[in-house]
């Protein structure tokens, strides 16, 4: 899989991100990675067992989606897990093995739902 660059959009501070993500690597969760061409950047993987955490992580996040108004998951995206949840876990997971993201990149969930992908029915 891809690895996950740290640091562009995230708002925390970074010892704070720092301590998570060691938690999550030294869980077996996340495996650290430098990038070839400059050892100064550090990446994430997922290990094998990391996304034994998705249909947790999809629990919560549809959870969120309902109950915060705030939220920047998209409705649809919300009704579908609704709709069928074990098909978007799967789906999910698959597009995480490939290396891709749930709602942004070239490779995500929702342009895959887009293009009909084994899209959940209600």
């Amino acid at each position: 899989m891809p690895a996950w660059r740290a640091g562009s959009r995230l708002r925390r501070a970074p010892s704070i991100l720092a301590n998570r993500l060691a938690h999550l690597e030294q869980r077996n969760i996340l495996l650290r990675t430098h990038d070839s061409g400059d050892r100064r950047k550090t990446g994430y993987r997922l290990t094998v067992d990391g996304p034994t955490l998705i249909p947790i992580l999809v629990e919560i996040a549809a959870w969120s989606a309902r109950t915060d108004p705030d939220t920047g998951a998209p409705v649809d995206w919300v009704a579908l897990v609704d709709a069928d949840k074990p098909a978007m876990i799967r789906l999910i997971t698959a597009t995480v093995r490939e290396g891709g993201c749930i709602f942004v990149g070239d490779n995500n969930v929702l342009a895959e739902l887009a293009r009909g992908a084994d899209a959940p029915s209600g």
